[in-house]
């Protein structure tokens, strides 16, 4: 009697120990759902990696590109979310924005007013050209090429040069994109 009762209890224990075993490794295991890969764009080191990661990621730069690191970075941020609005206006509507946010409408003649109102139509140009991108018009690396090319302009602008010299590059960027 002896003996059954400890076969009994052998088989008990085996049959518990084995049903717990199951019970955690079962047929059906979902795979771990992965982590999402985050490309920081901001941490390349050249303008046109940047751009570039961002046509094909998506994401912004937490400041603009055209005024990192100048000695004008707040006031330049500034502007850039003061006029931001403009751009979803129409067309007839824009230009006397820009001119408005600026300062250019109320002083033409104010040397940063008139740097803050091209900066500001060379962000539509560049603008134009995303939109291009965006219908497949036109490659992510040609893009964030000319992005580039109009982001150092407008650095260029926002630095002080003269404006013969950012004449020249606009110039410059006309002939590339055969204008």
């Amino acid at each position: 009697m002896k003996k059954a009762m400890l076969g009994i209890v052998v088989f008990l224990i085996l049959v518990f120990t084995l049903s717990v075993i199951a019970k955690g490794s079962s047929s059906y295991r979902p795979d771990p759902v992965p982590e999402p890969i985050v490309i920081d764009c901001n941490a390349k080191l050249l303008l046109q990696e940047r751009i570039l990661c961002r046509l094909e990621n998506g994401g912004n730069a937490p400041v603009p590109e055209a005024c990192a690191g100048l000695i004008i970075e707040e006031e330049c941020t500034a502007f850039y979310d003061r006029a931001a609005y403009c751009y979803d206006l129409r067309s007839d509507k824009k230009d006397a924005c820009f001119q408005k946010e600026s300062g250019y409408a109320a002083n033409p003649l104010d040397e940063q007013a008139k740097r803050w109102y091209i900066n500001a139509l060379l962000y539509e140009l560049e603008e134009y050209v995303e939109d291009e991108y965006d219908e497949d018009k036109m490659s992510a690396t040609t893009t964030a090429e000319l992005v580039t090319n109009i982001i150092r302009i407008k650095r260029f602008l926002l630095s002080g040069r003269e404006f013969s010299f950012i004449q020249e590059k606009v110039n410059e960027y006309a002939q590339k994109k055969r204008i």
